[in-house]
């Protein structure tokens, strides 16, 4: 790991966009919802918000790009999202946290 990055390169704070994360937004397009108007909240959102604090939003919006077909500019969203930060945090009670199967609570130091 590279020891020059800051800390809030590498976990996320109180001033950021929760993680939604894969799970959730893949569950809400199945469902057959418009993730459009959220992809746009969200860019809007990390416009709002400089440095490392704009990367979860733009995580998210990047995935919902994938989800949508739009491969070329969802990577290139997520290549700037992880320049931004390296390390992302689902919080508690996601939809990922909630379906991890075989891993008691308190394993693997949580």
């Amino acid at each position: 790991m590279n020891s020059s990055l800051m800390p809030q390169q590498l976990a996320s704070n109180d001033t950021d966009e929760p993680l939604k994360g894969l799970a959730e937004l893949m569950t809400l397009a199945f469902r057959g919802v418009d993730l459009t108007p959220l992809g746009r909240t969200l860019l809007e959102s990390a416009g709002k918000i400089s440095g490392p604090s704009s990367a979860n939003a733009l995580m998210d919006a990047a995935t919902i790009l994938q989800i949508k077909g739009n491969h070329e500019v969802a990577l290139r969203v997520q290549e700037y999202a992880l320049q931004l930060r390296q390390l992302y945090q689902l919080r508690e009670g996601s939809l990922e946290l909630k379906h991890a199967v075989g891993i008691p609570r308190g394993e693997f130091g949580h």
